[in-house]
């Protein structure tokens, strides 16, 4: 009953403390029930709330996602230029030397 009492002041309605019978109260509560799940106009749910903070967040990391594409893309970028550079220091020592095979170990049977 005072949890009732407490919602009733929450809602700024004011409570009778000499009710007359249970079932008035009873009556009471299930009417304030009743109109206190309609919202009053231009009051925003909460889920709305969080619904758009999840937004604005799921936009923040599109966002930091996109600069670090551009950043990795710049960067790869700057190593292929390096890469195709260096090509023609390493042509002339393939040419000289050939494909190298490897080393193989010699295997030890008695």
């Amino acid at each position: 009953m005072a949890m009732a009492m407490a919602a009733l002041r929450r809602e700024g309605r004011r409570v009778l403390l000499n009710t007359p019978s249970p079932a008035a109260t009873m009556a009471a509560l299930s009417r304030a029930a009743s109109q206190s799940q309609i919202a009053p106009l231009g009051a925003r749910s909460i889920s709305t709330q969080i619904v758009r903070n999840r937004m604005k967040s799921v936009k923040n990391i599109q966002k930091i996602t996109k600069a670090m594409k551009m950043v990795a893309a710049s960067k790869l970028r700057a190593v292929q230029t390096r890469t195709e550079n260096s090509r023609g220091l390493w042509q002339p020592f393939t040419a000289l030397l050939g494909d190298a095979p490897s080393r193989k170990k010699a295997s030890m049977s008695y």
